[in-house]
């Protein structure tokens, strides 16, 4: 199961958690990640769409030398 976390400081391009578990074991990965969704306000966050442009500006510029 993977979920967001945030975003990186230096680019502003989202990061992600992965929860693994126990084969047949979907119901307590899901709980756990249930669990850490309820307690964090990652999923309802969006990106830094300044940094992301900026990013996204400097990327082509680099493509382009």
């Amino acid at each position: 199961m993977v979920l967001p976390n945030g975003y990186r400081s230096s680019d502003g391009t989202p990061t992600s958690i992965t929860f693994t578990g126990r084969l047949f074991g979907e119901s307590a990965v899901l709980a756990v990640a249930q669990a850490y969704q309820k307690a964090t306000d990652f999923h309802r966050r969006r990106p830094p769409l300044e940094t992301l442009r900026q990013t996204w500006v400097k990327e082509r510029q680099d493509k382009e030398k």
